[in-house]
């Protein structure tokens, strides 16, 4: 039986399968309450039906609030008014935590005797670190630490045992403390015999506070997890240090901000580490520009055991807003009181990635899969390297009237994916593009209309009406019945052919929920009440949106497993998440969306690692999402590179770890590629076979048939700031690293005109930037590794656009690519057209040194063959190195056309270099090492 993850138990779902919003939900039932009346022009009422709604807050009886809010609460209902778990309550990592005391507990101290006694020792450097009462969180007092100068204070604890495994939990808040851009200090460090092993940094940029982890290996260096923004207010933090088997290199430290885990540094080699010591406070580093005061409070470490939440309520409590029904709605009964959960560990605590474990796998439909099929043939989507074609609807042809589907378009679709062509499906159902798409009749008639054009082009309805909800709702009911019916009864029943559905958590409005800035639409008075003359009177909340998402995505992992599992299937994947970033704004959903290992579903344009691409870095070099990628594969202005583009488009989607790598079957964005689409382009299908070879193949080196470096130039692009920026402008890679990228020299064979500005990737920055201190900021929180490709910044001022100066590459022209059809790079073939190629590197009077994956190396039992691209320019000679000895030397013949060159060399002899041999002037692209 094929199914999209085998091992749900470890894995999860797409959408959490494995009680992710059990979690969210299970400790409070989701109660029937009445919507608010409907109201008409004339501002008569009538009277609604009880529906079930999944929203935050709904409490019959008011009049009217100003917003709807998500607060941290007891998890039961009281009189009409139902508290669920916070939007910081996130997955199986938020447990409730009762008071019992962990019976493997170290120390534990909230400072409410007002003094430090009860610590080991401390270093207050004349009284700027004390108990007081302004700094508590819980109980009486907290610690207050002024930082003044850069004197470190802190509180110690000896009480560790020489622990080769400790957790610690504290609360932080850093009370509006004056940081100067960039500054970073530890605020927690934990030590073996006088030696810092691990820590928590503090730091600041871009106007947010920002913390991270640190673990030291055994040879003294750093390693550092990603940054993880948090607001001006306390949170709670907790870490798990763990130190390595002697000679091992399985140590961990994983980091949890709110009970959300936000990062790990696995596969530490740290066995000579133990925990003697902790200390508190503004431990180490500390910058000029740092000065003010922050606080701590609720400290308790463990041996082993998860810690989470303190258990006493903290001060103050907040009040919660609640969102109200109309006056005229009856009261709701109120649901039952839920019996709190236990404590527990975290479900998916990291460990390094394991072979057993099936996100560390290449997934069996990983490669390419065909968006919107158009006119393809079926001989066309026949072709090896499709793995998938994509069954789409819209809502209007779906929804005949209220509870009532037509669900022929949508049959013959998957009929014919499944039945005719033989591939696998992903079901996509869209609404709301104006205007051929309009929504289905029935919510026209009950749901409030915008009373202007935004997202789409469309007015869009009021889709946090929980009217609109319940209608939804029952939709994806539906459609679960009749997913599972078509897969009982296809031409292969036994087996599940429709291998994920995308959730469009907005598929009955726009595309994508509003961003956070733009709430203010989304009063209820600027909204057209229907034509029954309902509207609800409730404003938009970011809090609405994320309670809207999590009830959406409930309702498809619920209907569908319901629906599978009656007729004896597993079910298809669950639907993926749309491009977090666009949703949220500041909210904290794309580490929700990873740590639940969703497929992040994005749309981007082309093949610079922009936009979406950085949202999904970090997600799938961690192997926490699998993510698709939906691409056009074309220039959109006439003679650009078109089989170039696509080739490089799928070596981006490789090189950030996208497994499901899209491509267009129609495309409208130029007349070569009419009617049929990039799939279907012949030169494009060098591009389809690399692409398909490699998807997924990150995820375990030593099964991949190969590993491979795209040469291209660039400026490491991070800002330092959002985890999910760490954009490297630099080479492709695929298993194969360049060890110095400042020995050669970058590139470009596009401007960002000629590239409808996909090419040149835009640095910018809101001020004037002096390059060579960017690349003091980048050693001063990264490796030399990561910052080498800062060795090159960007060498051309665009001007300014959006308050941003812009900052781009200077263009080179690298000759042309002749094109074979087939024959990506004319190895014996005849040309039928040329192209210039963008992006390569040329050596710099020294040999370009690669280093190959590890594990693909070890996992060698014979030779390999190498494949070199080069730009055929000149006379010279230049010599690919195998350990040091030339295994293959190339005379160039000036024809300035891009050529291959092959060569077999014995498992063993991986450490290569591409030697100029003296000239200096060669231009590389590409270096496959493929096995024999």
């Amino acid at each position: 039986m094929r199914a999209f993850f085998c091992t749900l138990a470890v894995v999860g779902s797409l959408l959490g399968l494995t009680g992710l919003y059990s979690t969210l939900y299970a400790q409070s039932p989701v109660p029937t309450v009445q919507p608010e009346t409907a109201t008409n022009h004339e501002g008569e009422g009538a009277e609604a039906t009880a529906i079930p709604i999944f929203l935050p807050f709904v409490e019959a009886g008011a009049e009217q609030a100003p917003e709807a809010a998500i607060a941290e609460a007891t998890p039961e209902a009281t009189g009409n008014r139902l508290f669920i778990p916070a939007i910081q309550a996130q997955g199986s990592d938020s447990p409730d935590l009762s008071t019992t005391v962990a019976a493997d507990l170290i120390f534990a101290n909230g400072f409410d005797t007002g003094n430090l006694a009860a610590w080991t020792a401390s270093v207050t450097d004349g009284n700027d670190l004390s108990a007081i009462p302004a700094a508590r969180l819980f109980g009486s007092h907290g610690l207050g630490a002024t930082v003044d100068d850069n004197n470190a204070i802190y509180v110690t604890d000896d009480t560790p045992a020489a622990e080769k495994r400790y957790r610690a939990r504290f609360y932080f808040d850093p009370n509006s403390i004056r940081m100067s851009e960039g500054d970073t200090h530890f605020i927690f460090q934990g030590y073996s015999q006088n030696s810092a092993a691990f820590g928590v940094e503090f730091h600041y940029l871009e106007g947010k506070y920002r913390l991270r982890s640190a673990a030291r290996s055994d040879n003294g260096t750093w390693r550092y997890g990603a940054w993880y923004v948090i607001s001006d207010e306390a949170r709670h933090v907790e870490i798990d240090w763990k130190a390595a088997s002697v000679g091992g290199n399985n140590g961990y430290l994983t980091l949890w901000i709110e009970n959300g885990k936000r990062d790990s540094i696995a596969n530490l080699q740290n066995g000579t580490y133990q925990v003697d010591q902790v200390r508190l406070g503004a431990v180490a580093d500390i910058d000029t520009g740092t000065r003010g005061q922050y606080y701590f409070d609720a400290f308790e470490s463990r041996k082993e055991t998860y810690i989470g939440r303190a258990t006493n309520t903290p001060a103050p409590t907040a009040t919660p807003t609640v969102m109200p029904t109309a006056t005229a709605a009856p009261t709701s009964t109120p649901a039952p009181t839920a019996t709190p959960i236990p404590p527990q560990a975290p479900a998916d605590e990291i460990r390094p990635p394991v072979v057993g474990d099936p996100m560390a796998q290449r997934h069996p439909d990983a490669g390419v899969w065909v968006a919107y099929r158009g006119a393809n043939t079926t001989a066309d989507l026949q072709k090896p390297y499709i793995k998938g074609i994509m069954a789409y609807s819209s809502w209007t042809k779906l929804w005949t009237s209220t509870g009532s589907f037509n669900w022929e378009p949508l049959r013959k679709e998957l009929d014919y994916i499944v039945n005719t062509v033989g591939k696998q499906a992903f079901v996509v159902v869209a609404a709301g593009y104006c205007p051929e798409h309009p929504w289905p009749a029935p919510l026209r008639a009950a749901i409030a209309e915008s009373k202007t054009v935004m997202g789409q082009g469309c007015k869009p309805l009021q889709f946090y009406d929980p009217l609109y909800l319940t209608m939804y709702q029952s939709y994806i009911r539906a459609l679960a019945n009749e997913l599972a019916r078509f897969d009982s009864t296809d031409s292969h029943p036994n087996e599940t052919n429709i291998t994920f559905v995308r959730a469009g958590e907005m598929a009955l409005t726009v595309e994508t929920l509003p961003n956070d800035s733009d709430l203010d639409k989304w009063q209820w008075t600027d909204f057209n009440p229907a034509p029954n003359g309902r509207i609800y009177r409730v404003d938009l909340t970011k809090e609405m949106k994320w309670a809207y998402y999590q009830a959406v995505l409930t309702t498809y992992r619920d209907e569908l497993t319901n629906a599978y599992a009656a007729v004896g299937l597993t079910p298809p994947a669950m639907p993926a998440a749309d491009s977090a970033a666009t949703h949220w704004g500041a909210t904290p959903i794309t580490e929700w969306v990873f740590d639940q290992h969703m497929l992040v579903d994005s749309h981007v344009g082309g093949p610079a690692p922009q936009g979406i691409y950085d949202d999904m870095y970090v997600g799938t070099q961690s192997l926490k999402t699998r993510a698709t990628i939906e691409t056009g594969g074309a220039w959109a202005s006439s003679g650009s590179w078109l089989g170039q583009y696509s080739y490089w488009e799928a070596l981006a989607n490789l090189h950030m770890g996208v497994e499901f790598i899209g491509t267009y079957g129609t495309n409208r964005s130029h007349s070569a590629l009419q009617p049929k689409g990039p799939v279907s382009w012949i030169p494009n299908q060098e591009a389809m076979i690399f692409a398909d070879k490699y998807a997924g193949e990150q995820r375990n080196p030593a099964a991949s048939p190969g590993v491979w470096i795209a040469f291209r130039g660039g400026y490491f692009e991070d800002n330092f700031s959002n985890v999910y920026m760490k954009r490297w402008i630099g080479n492709y890679e695929g298993g194969i690293q360049q060890v110095r990228v400042q020995d050669s020299v970058a590139l470009y064979g596009l401007s960002h005109v000629e590239g409808n500005g996909q090419v040149n990737p835009i640095v910018k920055r809101s001020k004037a930037v002096d390059w060579p201190s960017e690349m003091t900021l980048c050693l001063k929180k990264y490796t030399q590794r990561e910052c080498d490709p800062a060795y090159q910044p960007p060498d051309l001022f665009l001007g300014e656009k959006n308050g941003f100066k812009e900052y781009a590459y200077k263009t080179t022209d690298l000759g042309t690519v002749r094109w074979c059809e087939a024959d990506m790079f004319c190895v014996g073939g005849t040309a039928t057209r040329t192209e210039k190629m963008p992006w390569a590197r040329r050596t710099n009077g020294q040999p370009i040194r690669l280093d190959i994956n590890d594990a693909f190396a070890a996992s060698l039992t014979g030779p390999v063959q190498i494949r070199v691209i080069y730009l055929d320019q000149g006379s010279g000679q230049w010599s690919l190195l195998a350990d040091g000895n030339s295994v293959l030397t190339v005379t160039k013949s000036g024809t300035n056309l891009w050529r291959e060159a092959t060569v077999s060399v014995p498992a063993g002899a991986l450490d290569l270099a591409l030697d100029p041999l003296g000239d200096g002037d060669d231009i590389f692209h590409l270096v496959e090492v493929t096995r024999n």
